[in-house]
């Protein structure tokens, strides 16, 4: 072999480490992007509250009203739609929704069955905003 043979191949070489280098180099750029935004995803869905609701109709209307009569809460005729929210550490927001009166709030603790939030958990549906 001769010194050009030998120029060659350290070229070669080179270029393979140039390559091999900057190869590496952006897929760790890659894999840092993609991390930063599932991390900021995360973080976003993370400061939504959820919500368990609810929809009154001509189907669930009288056993809702039931059940809020039962626990001797407030509510009104013209309900439409009822949510609440787990608060921390023991407690749930209630919202029922009326059409032609004011909305009614009032609260649920935990250290009470509610056959009221267990039935608004298993009847509707979980939604974060």
């Amino acid at each position: 072999m001769n010194s050009d043979d030998n120029d060659k191949i350290d070229k070669e070489k080179g270029k393979m480490y140039a390559l091999t280098t900057l190869f590496v180099i952006g897929v760790f750029v890659i894999l840092v992007i993609v991390g930063i935004f599932s991390m900021s995803a995360c973080f976003v869905d993370m400061g939504k509250h959820k919500y368990y609701l609810l929809e009154v109709n001509k189907e669930n209307k009288e056993q809702i009203i039931s059940l809020l009569e039962q626990e001797n809460k407030p509510y009104c005729e013209s309900i439409y739609k009822i949510e609440y929210e787990q608060l921390f550490p023991n407690d749930k927001s209630v919202k029922v929704y009326c059409k032609k009166e004011a909305d009614i709030k009032f609260s649920i603790s935990d250290n009470e069955e509610s056959e009221l939030a267990n039935y608004i958990f298993e009847n509707g549906e979980t939604v974060r905003r």
